[in-house]
């Protein structure tokens, strides 16, 4: 991934290890990982 390192930190600044992010740009990262653990298990 080209830019592993920026999306561990985004990901580390914006969404908590458990429960609701406090921020929308965190459950918009979650949803968005989400999405595309999806892909990954259908190719």
């Amino acid at each position: 991934m080209k830019y592993f390192e920026e999306a561990k930190c985004i990901w580390g600044s914006y969404v908590p290890n458990s429960g609701q992010a406090d921020t929308v740009e965190g459950e918009l990262i979650r949803a968005i990982e989400r999405l595309q653990c999806e892909i990954d298990l259908t190719e």
